[in-house]
């Protein structure tokens, strides 16, 4: 089976491919409801995103999707395979083969009042947004978040985007932000701080699981002083502090220092606000804020099956709340796209995460490009 990776697959059925390309991933773990829409046989879908769960399908497959704040989508009466698990809340959202869709979808959800017969959802109705006009719109681009650098196809359909809303008059900036790997290691953290019980508590034996999480599984089952030595070997010989940084947290943790974790989630978060915050102040638009991110959803496009072996200490998890679109751009082109020969990695994850890119082979395949908009402003981010 196949959970908290960007991959689906299981002993029944095998693995679900690329729309696209026979032998890629179509994300996960909502790729099913993602490969329907893209061949035409849905219109509409909803899945739940943790880690980009509803994002990577998207981008993957080559649709649309907005990842929901926290309590905004109604969830009342589905099942959860990590149920109570609230360091980095599973929000349900939806997917849609058009962006036109995707509008009409949020729109009947609240047009039924959820909030009547859903207690998690805000009292929120949908409103109709008129972004600025008195003022160019202020996009900040996250270019690289530290850890992997995104793929020339990602790079190329980033340029794509934002040389079209400087041709349009919006201000494009380099994002000032808070440390997207520490976003990473926060978060990873909290989502296994049990050591996998719970995301394991429904496996089987002699059933298989994702290439990915089988070592991340295993890691946490054995004796912290072997991860200590494992997490100095990266540090101190492979000259590696990022990868190190990952595998020393990576151990079951206690109560006292979970409330420590979501005590640093909540200080992270803090200072996201502000990058938001600058750009409205008095209605003035501040040095360092902006009124929309743009960014990739993932380093590369759709990965071959297995290849979540290498990917999955990349995963998109964040752990600041907000919400978030994803649109297709273009395809991967085999020569516009090739990895430069002077390309060094600069960590492990890094390093195999670009075992898997290869331009002539992933010809084709669909590049999105993710918006990304304050905590419940998912109709600004559908309207920019």
């Amino acid at each position: 089976m196949t959970m908290l990776s960007l991959e689906s697959t299981n002993d029944v059925f095998g693995a679900t491919d690329n729309p696209h390309k026979k032998g890629y991933t179509s994300g996960g773990s909502s790729s099913g409801e993602a490969v329907l829409l893209a061949l035409g046989a849905a219109r509409l879908a909803i899945g739940t995103d943790v880690a980009g769960s509803v994002r990577a399908p998207a981008h993957f497959s080559g649709v649309y999707s907005i990842k929901s704040s926290m309590y905004r989508f109604l969830k009342q009466g589905s099942a959860s395979s990590m149920p109570g698990q609230e360091g980095v809340p599973a929000t349900h959202s939806p997917m849609t083969r058009t962006l036109e869709d995707l509008e009409t979808f949020w729109r009947a959800v609240f047009q039924m009042k959820p909030w009547d017969y859903d207690y998690s959802v805000l009292r929120i109705p949908w409103r109709d947004i008129k972004l600025p006009e008195d003022r160019p719109i202020r996009w900040g681009v996250l270019w690289d978040d530290g850890v992997v650098a995104p793929s020339p196809a990602c790079v190329r359909a980033l340029k794509t985007v934002t040389a079209i809303l400087e041709k349009n008059g919006h201000e494009i900036v380099t994002l000032k932000c808070p440390s997207p790997y520490e976003g990473l290691q926060i978060a990873s953290q909290l989502l296994l701080a049990d050591g996998g019980k719970t995301a394991s508590n429904n496996h089987r034996t002699f059933e298989t699981n994702d290439a990915g999480m089988t070592p991340a599984f295993r890691g946490l089952r054995l004796p912290r002083f072997v991860m200590k030595l494992y997490a100095w070997y990266y540090r101190y010989i492979r000259r590696d502090p990022i990868y190190a940084g990952l595998i020393d947290t990576h151990y079951e943790k206690t109560i006292q220092e979970f409330y420590a974790l979501i005590a640093r989630r909540e200080d992270y978060r803090s200072r996201w606000f502000k990058v938001w915050r600058d750009a409205e102040v008095d209605g003035r638009q501040g040095d360092e804020g902006v009124d929309f991110i743009l960014t990739v959803p993932n380093s590369l496009p759709a990965v071959p099956h297995g290849g979540m072996r290498h990917g999955w200490k990349a995963c998109g998890t964040r752990s600041y709340s907000i919400c978030a679109g994803v649109m297709p751009i273009t395809h991967v082109d085999a020569t516009a796209d090739a990895l430069p020969c002077t390309f060094r990695a600069r960590n492990a994850i890094e390093r195999n995460y670009y075992r898997m890119y290869d331009a002539s082979a992933m010809e084709g395949l669909p590049v999105g490009v993710q918006i990304v908009g304050r905590r419940l402003e998912e109709e600004r981010v559908l309207e920019a």
